[in-house]
């Protein structure tokens, strides 16, 4: 299980453990900030701030414990709860973000230069730059960035759980015509079939969160893998050991703003991240 090699490969290199000051439950994001002030973000999925009360009041048991007792107690819930539920997504997410924030400290340019990856921080030029013209490419999660990459890319597949909620219409002088155009988006389950055809994937971390990540790059090996998304801010090495070739993500720099951000702008939250995080794209040398 990705999720746990994860836990492990943090858990190796934390020399000094904090404890959870605080969690935040947005409506597309979750948040856990630490007593040395690091915080992770993860996204979540079915609005983790609708969780029932007795979640909450789990997740409030949390507060002020040590990090690996906090991680070792989620473990415990995810392994009780059924999957594709609300609460194990947001048990997931919780526990993502925690392992964002408690790989924060190491993950900075001089310590993954020392790990031999390629990093550069402040970018702005996106997932494009991995575009090459002609790529067939599938996109894991439909994104905003959709439009600009089918449009350098030769063809493109974008995946999603439910991808009905991505339909949009046409209607004027030719009639009714279904969108997106710009992209075939079909169902997850049909996904595998789409990898084959592309030489270029790209994977929201939110698949983490989903329990989908495993199965997913068991089916792209042998490709162009680039994870990106906020909730992919854990030291990489899990990724790069299991094919993934580039990480797009971003570092929370600001944890004060963040935490003002994710409890006052609601699900318009993502648009300001920006002021409150720092871009990181880390490659893995080997690839």
């Amino acid at each position: 299980m990705l999720l746990n090699d994860i836990y492990q490969s943090v858990k190796k290199e934390i020399t000094q453990n904090e404890n959870v000051k605080e969690i935040i439950l947005n409506g597309g994001f979750t948040g856990v900030r630490l007593s040395n002030d690091s915080m992770g973000i993860s996204m979540n999925v079915r609005s983790g701030s609708s969780s029932n009360l007795p979640v909450k009041e789990y997740l409030l048991t949390l507060v002020n414990k040590d990090c690996f007792l906090c991680c070792d107690s989620l473990f415990e819930s995810i392994s009780k709860t059924p999957v594709s539920t609300p609460e194990r997504f947001l048990f997931n997410s919780v526990i993502i973000a925690l392992l964002n924030a408690m790989s924060s400290p190491l993950v900075n340019v001089h310590n993954l230069l020392s790990k031999g990856y390629a990093v550069s921080s402040g970018q702005n030029e996106g997932l494009l730059k991995y575009v090459q013209d002609g790529d067939i490419i599938t996109i894991v999660g439909y994104g905003g960035m959709v439009r600009a990459m089918s449009k350098k890319a030769k063809y493109t597949y974008v995946t999603e759980l439910e991808p009905e909620l991505f339909t949009s219409y046409h209607i004027g002088a030719t009639g009714i015509a279904k969108g997106p155009n710009c992209a075939k988006v079909i169902k997850s389950s049909e996904q595998k079939e789409y990898f084959a055809k592309s030489n270029r994937i790209f994977i929201t971390g939110c698949t983490l969160v989903t329990d989908t990540m495993d199965d997913i790059l068991s089916n792209c090996k042998g490709k162009h893998i680039i994870v990106y998304g906020g909730t992919a801010a854990f030291l990489p090495d899990v990724l790069f050991s299991n094919g993934v070739e580039s990480i797009h993500t971003l570092r929370v720099n600001d944890p004060e703003l963040m935490t003002d951000v994710m409890l006052n702008c609601g699900g318009a939250a993502e648009r300001f991240f920006p002021m409150a995080t720092e871009t990181l794209l880390i490659a893995n040398r080997t690839k």
